[in-house]
């Protein structure tokens, strides 16, 4: 488990690393580019992570292929559909893989539910159990972005999903430690 939250720190720092050089050697020569990553692990929801998290590529994918797809416009079921396709597409661009496509379908998938009434419940919560949702939601979802062996990426779910296996369960000092160690991303 502790790995999984070292990575998601990696994939944090690393990606709106390489985004705020980028718009301080942007600045340097006259340009200037918004920020890409608005403290994404801070999100109450889901929907609010992906408002803050790599922003240039969401916003692109809205633009581009969300609204040409009709975007919220049309039924609820095109919305839902056009949220997974969008999102599909999205893992693809991280990396032409099962690994991806697997992340981007459940990114899709958590989007749907949070749209099919989750959200109402997320946001009902105390502030503290609505960052423990998303931020055990995003670490899951990680386990399929890891550079890690398929091998290996199967036994973590397995060991998540088998209940006879003692350690699948997420204990409450792992819980905590996660909630402390993402908090800290809010104070960086």
């Amino acid at each position: 488990m502790a790995w999984l939250v070292c990575y998601t720190l990696q994939i944090y720092f690393d990606f709106s690393g390489y985004s705020d050089m980028a718009i301080g050697l942007g600045r340097m020569f006259g340009f200037h580019f918004l920020e890409n990553f608005r403290y994404p692990y801070i999100a109450g929801s889901i929907t609010d992570f992906w408002r803050r998290w790599h922003i240039s590529l969401s916003s692109w994918f809205r633009d581009y292929v969300y609204i040409s797809l009709g975007g919220n416009r049309k039924s609820d079921v095109r919305t839902y559909f056009n949220l997974v396709v969008i999102f599909t597409l999205c893992g693809l661009w991280h990396g032409a893989s099962w690994n991806f496509l697997i992340w981007g379908l459940c990114h899709g998938a958590l989007l749907v539910i949070e749209r099919l009434g989750w959200i109402k419940v997320v946001e009902s919560a105390p502030a503290l159990l609505r960052h423990g949702y998303v931020m055990l939601a995003v670490m899951v979802t990680w386990v399929f972005s890891a550079p890690i062996p398929c091998r290996s990426r199967g036994h973590i779910c397995r060991r998540w999903l088998d209940r006879s296996i003692p350690t699948c369960v997420l204990s409450r000092s792992d819980f905590f430690w996660i909630l402390k160690s993402s908090s800290f991303c809010w104070w960086v």
